[in-house]
């Protein structure tokens, strides 16, 4: 099965995304408002540019409990994305979610936002 085959069975909304120039404080807020637990942050012309996870903003807070609202998305956001393509496929895209002790991948196209999945997403694969 393929990524693409995936993306397309799971009940997909418009993909939120955060821009790297807002405070962090505003993304949980995203997050939270829509049950999500990271965020693609995009430039704007949609080219993936981080991704910001609960864990992120976490500690965040934590390492900057006094200027936490003076941070931007940029100074807290995961800046090596590991992303996947609509082609791969989903057992190989599965494993490095579980390799890489990560939740979230967003689906790219040269390096260009597609859509979002969350390991929850794969259950797929078991049912």
């Amino acid at each position: 099965m393929l990524i693409e085959q995936l993306f397309n069975s799971v009940e997909q909304d418009d993909t939120i995304i955060a821009a790297a120039d807002i405070n962090p404080f505003a993304c949980a807020q995203l997050m939270t408002a829509n049950n999500i637990g990271a965020l693609p942050v995009v430039d704007d012309e949609d080219t993936i540019v981080g991704i910001l996870s609960e864990r992120d903003v976490m500690r965040a807070i934590v390492k900057n409990k006094d200027s936490f609202f003076n941070l931007i998305t940029q100074d807290v956001m995961t800046k090596q994305v590991i992303c996947c393509a609509l082609g791969d496929d989903v057992l190989e895209v599965y494993k490095i979610l579980v390799d890489n002790k990560i939740r979230h991948i967003p689906i790219a196209n040269n390096n260009k936002l597609i859509g979002m999945l969350s390991i929850r997403d794969f259950k797929i694969l078991v049912m």
